[in-house]
This record gives structure tokens, sequence and C-alpha cells, in this order.
């Protein structure tokens, strides 16, 4: 995940890592027939976003209903819609270590 810097399992997803995950869901509903059949994820905030960000973009349903919409359209071509993706399954050997709390808290 696009956590960016170094922190503990509270580090959130960053503006950056929110446009990257949300630019790789949108690629990936342009291939319907594919869907991962496991999501593993870590405990690590950023990593259970990016796996909730691309579960809640793959579901395609409301672009499905504004294309039924358009189905008099003589541009608008029928397709088929984007298998859900699982939940994601926390994987505790994916946990990072909390590097800050292993060195220290630092200067002050």
């Amino acid at each position: 995940a696009a956590g960016g810097g170094i922190g503990g399992t509270a580090r959130e997803l960053t503006p950056p890592g929110w446009a990257q995950v949300t630019r790789t869901a949108w690629a990936m509903r342009l291939c319907p027939n594919h869907t991962p059949t496991v999501v593993l994820t870590s405990s690590v905030a950023c990593c259970m976003q990016t796996a909730e960000r691309l579960r809640a973009l793959a579901d395609d349903a409301d672009v499905l209903k504004a294309e039924a919409g358009m189905r008099d359209s003589s541009c608008a071509q029928e397709r088929q819609p984007c298998r859900p993706h699982p939940e994601a399954l926390h994987c505790a050997e994916l946990g990072f270590p909390d590097v800050g709390a292993a060195l220290g808290a630092g200067p002050r």
C-alpha cells in the first residue's frame, strides 16, 4: 500500500496513496473477468484502507445503472459486470514492525 512514511499500525493512507489505489481500482474495472479470489492485508491501517478501497471500487453497479439508461443510444454497449472482490483477510505475516517503537520515541 502507498501509505507513505514509517510508523505503527495506525498509519493512515496518504492522499497520494488514495490517488494511487483509486487509479489501480479503476484500471482493474476495465478487466471485468479478472477478480482476485483471495485478498490479504496486514493490520496496518493504510493496508486495510487499500483493500477496502479496491473492493468498494470493484462494485460497478453505479456504472451499469447509468449505462442501462443509455441503452437507446447508438453508442451504448452492453458489458458484463465486474465480479465482486472478496473481503480482505488479515494475515499476521504481512504485519510491519512498529519502527518508531523499536527505535524509541526519537529526539525531542
